[in-house]
């Protein structure tokens, strides 16, 4: 595995193991895939910032990923709870044109 794809690779969020602050251990970071292929945000320069979260009401924990080109990436979870299938849509819009959030 190449290291810039490491780092700039979508992370699934660290999974808390303990319940006391002094104890909190994170897991291992998890590469996440869609339609087979590792989602990697590296094109458009800088890391990703996922977020699991139903988007489109379905009862399915979907994933957004935003970059720091500040686009958001949507994939659509077509599998389970238990074992989740992404599936890239058309990133988020307004207006018919994807939305965008600068840093600078």
């Amino acid at each position: 595995m190449r290291r810039s794809s490491m780092f700039h690779g979508a992370m699934l969020a660290a999974v808390l193991a303990g319940s006391a602050v002094a104890q909190q251990q994170f897991e291992p970071p998890v590469r996440i895939k869609a339609q087979g292929a590792f989602i990697d945000t590296g094109k458009e320069i800088g890391y990703s910032g996922p977020l699991v979260r139903d988007h489109d009401g379905d009862g399915l924990p979907d994933l957004l990923v935003s970059s720091f080109g500040g686009t958001i990436r949507w994939f659509r979870n077509t599998g389970t709870r238990v074992a989740p299938e992404f599936v890239e849509q058309t990133p988020l819009q307004a207006d018919g044109k994807p939305l965008r959030f600068e840093n600078w």
